[in-house]
């Protein structure tokens, strides 16, 4: 159906969660960017506060991990912590919905103060 998110072939937990939302229809932005994103495409988006942005690139990427995997599938970064806050909470309304156990989701936003730079620059343990 055109017009309707079942269009984009989500995984069924995903599919949930959009009816736990009470989710209908995508947005222009979601109508644009989901089936790029389904594509493996990079994409910058720009559009109004509230016309759903933050769901245009999680629903998508939701649907694209693999609930068995305990490996780190996707990494997400933004410029504050204000904006990491809005994207866990909407990314844990998803997440309830995978099965069997969800995924793992980690919110980090924000600069690294000076103080705590120097502990990044090192590079990664090494196991």
């Amino acid at each position: 159906m055109a017009g309707q998110f079942s269009q984009f072939k989500f995984q069924p937990f995903v599919m949930q969660a959009l009816a736990d939302l009470k989710f209908t229809q995508p947005t222009p932005v979601q109508q644009k960017v989901i089936p790029l994103i389904m594509k493996g495409k990079s994409v910058v988006g720009q559009s109004q506060t509230g016309s759903g942005k933050t769901h245009a690139f999680l629903l998508p990427l939701f649907s694209q991990l693999d609930v068995n995997n305990p490996n780190v599938q996707v990494v997400i970064t933004t410029p504050s912590r204000e904006l990491a806050y809005q994207i866990y909470n909407a990314a844990k309304q998803i997440n309830q919905f995978a099965k069997p156990n969800g995924l793992s989701i980690i919110m980090w936003g924000g600069r690294i103060s000076n103080n705590k730079s120097t502990n990044c620059n090192g590079g990664v343990p090494k196991s």
